[in-house]
């Protein structure tokens, strides 16, 4: 199988010519599918050669039914093997987005609509196995293909392969798969979170002391350099994690998250931080807004806007 990995990009690409999962949904025809020993079935082969020359050798009858059974049964294990993925129809599922550093997961839904079930059916990418799972008849199952993640952007599913060894595990059918989907990776969230330094007046964690008139409107946990006048002692004298106060005036008006006012940070630790604010406001119900260099995104309009931008 490993030699199978390690075949010609080119000459890859032609076993797939034409078929990708993007012109959905494909079929495991028969031009598609390949098929060649495994070690066992090797070693089989070797074996048979052996008594079929020990048969002749000494005349043995019982020897050549033997030899000739067994060469019948291999042959039976090939076709069923073949026939275990032919018919199978595949369909790419859309992937859910992930941030950099997490495994892109790419859904490839397998359909059998024949009457046969479909056993031990693997996935496959540079060989090693994702996933395998039994088909029953007039039925499907979701196999995933992982990818991991270094950056942010988009990532390709790329080729893989559909294996089967059944029965017998004397041969293996496979087929390539071009699975034409990409998944979106945001990026990587920052570990800790910076002092919230947002643009404009009304909507800044670091307030005068006269400005504090505002009505209480919740907490968050406390990130350093945020003022101590907005530490929730009590939190504090009851063992529980620092906290900060926010305000109903934050709330009203929106955050601003501002690309410009993380000064110091490269563009890629810039996003790392900006994301982290985004998920955070998220979590505590926040209204915010987004300054980038050429865009901006108004208080209101959630994460996926956010984030996608």
């Amino acid at each position: 199988m490993r030699l199978v990995e390690r075949l010609p990009e080119g000459l890859q690409a032609w076993l797939v010519r034409g078929d990708t999962v993007g012109q959905q949904p494909i079929g495991l025809r028969y031009r598609r599918i390949f098929i060649l020993p495994t070690r066992a079935g090797l070693g089989y082969t070797g074996m048979l050669i052996v008594m079929w020359l020990a048969a002749m050798n000494y005349g043995n009858s019982m020897a050549f039914a033997l030899a000739f059974l067994l060469a019948g049964l291999a042959l039976v294990f090939t076709l069923h093997c073949f026939r275990n993925l032919l018919g199978l129809e595949l369909r790419c599922q859309p992937p859910e987005p992930v941030f950099a550093g997490a495994n892109a997961a790419f859904p490839l839904q397998l359909n059998n609509r024949s009457r046969r079930p479909r056993l031990g059916i693997e996935l496959h990418r540079e060989g090693s196995l994702q996933e395998a799972s039994d088909i029953a008849p007039y039925d499907s199952t979701v196999l995933t293909l992982q990818r991991k993640t270094t950056a942010r952007g988009v990532v390709a599913a790329g080729r893989s392969r559909i294996i089967s060894r059944f029965p017998g595990g004397l041969v293996f059918a496979w087929s390539w798969i071009d699975v034409d989907s990409e998944c979106l990776v945001y990026p990587r969230p920052a570990d800790t979170g910076l002092p919230l330094r947002f643009s404009g007046t009304s909507d800044s964690l670091h307030k005068t002391a006269g400005e504090d008139q505002d009505d209480f409107h919740g907490v968050r946990r406390y990130q350093a350099g945020d003022p101590l006048n907005r530490v929730n002692w009590h939190s504090i004298a009851r063992g529980l994690p620092p906290q900060t106060k926010l305000y109903q005036s934050a709330a009203q008006n929106g955050l601003w998250f501002d690309w410009h006012r993380l000064e110091g940070m490269d563009n890629e630790q810039r996003l790392s931080q900006l994301c982290r604010w985004i998920l955070d406001a998220e979590e505590q119900g926040l209204r915010y807004g987004l300054r980038l260099p050429h865009t901006e995104v108004a208080p209101g309009q959630g994460a996926p806007t956010a984030i996608n931008v």
